[in-house]
């Protein structure tokens, strides 16, 4: 179960399913992701299982979900980690994290990734289906960075005519963010037809490199596609040689809430192992990722992750 954890230093731990939101295009509700609900994991489970993975070589730990603040001793769970020499963060939508951000903090929290379902005031409430918590993400980002957290944040990107609007991603990052990553929409989820980024990037990565000006010193990564390399690379953005699942970091992994090592963070809750995404010809299929560390190297001009990144 752990052979994997030697090469791959980092993982996705699942903690809950559980959500406090039912975003269209949520992974948790793919066809591959099954409808069992798992209990939130209790410490017992946690710390016997993270002991065997840091035995096996695990350094990094980012809690997930569901929603992970859902769960009821996350700070304890964060302790046993920093207990354990591994370096803690979390993934979380940040509805509750004004709430819970100190005690994190205290727990030894070294970063938080805040996903952010759309990068305007309006595509968030179109997705998430309520009005973004700004003011609130605003005060819990000022509150973690006071207390020496790093912020990050996955803003999703959809399909819109135009320059796409940044404008709640901009009124967030003054709070003090250090990365963001675009993410592309997957073509998964309860209800989404959105088919992430259109043909023609230029709009989109003009808006991100403009972004980038504004805020210099924040880190800035992009899902690409297939047949969207050259455009990345003419845009001045780099891209990797090769492909590989970079979710978060180039060597993670995801363990399950049920304690199962998986290779690819797309797989927790899957029965069949397999993801439902895009090839490159605008068409989702269900299938086994090509991008996993089991199987070799596959060239850029084949498929490309939704979650492989270009940095600008």
């Amino acid at each position: 179960m752990y052979s994997l954890v030697a090469e791959r230093r980092s993982a996705l731990f699942q903690v809950i399913r559980e959500c406090n939101l039912a975003c269209l295009h949520c992974s948790q509700s793919a066809p591959h992701s099954g409808s069992s609900p798992l209990r939130p994991i209790n410490l017992e489970q946690y710390k016997v299982r993270l002991s065997l993975l840091v035995d096996s070589g695990l350094r990094r730990v980012r809690l997930t979900g569901g929603e992970p603040l859902l769960h009821p001793q996350l700070a304890d769970l964060v302790g046993i980690g920093v207990h354990l020499s591994l370096e803690m963060s979390l993934v979380t939508n940040g509805m509750l994290l004004e709430r819970h951000a100190e005690g994190l903090a205290r727990a030894g929290l070294s970063g938080a990734w805040i996903s952010l379902y759309g990068a305007s005031f309006a595509q968030y409430e179109r997705v998430a289906q309520r009005t973004p918590p700004a003011l609130g993400l605003k005060r819990a980002i000022r509150a973690l960075r006071d207390m020496k957290v790093k912020v990050g944040m996955y803003c999703c990107l959809h399909s819109s005519a135009g320059e796409p609007d940044l404008s709640l991603l901009e009124y967030l990052a003054d709070a003090g963010i250090d990365d963001v990553k675009f993410l592309q929409v997957m073509e998964q989820g309860r209800a989404l037809a959105d088919r992430g980024f259109g043909a023609d990037l230029a709009p989109t990565l003009a808006a991100i490199t403009n972004f980038r000006s504004s805020n210099p010193s924040v880190r800035i990564g992009v899902s690409m596609r297939s047949g969207q390399v050259r455009q990345f690379q003419s845009s001045g953005f780099l891209v990797p040689d090769y492909v590989g699942c970079v979710s978060g970091s180039p060597d993670s992994l995801a363990v399950d809430a049920d304690g199962s090592v998986l290779p690819c963070c797309l797989f927790m809750g899957s029965s069949t192992a397999s993801i439902e995404t895009n090839f490159g010809d605008g068409h989702a299929r269900l299938g086994r990722c090509p991008a996993l560390p089991t199987y070799p190297v596959v060239p850029v001009d084949d498929f490309v992750c939704p979650l492989t990144y270009a940095r600008l």
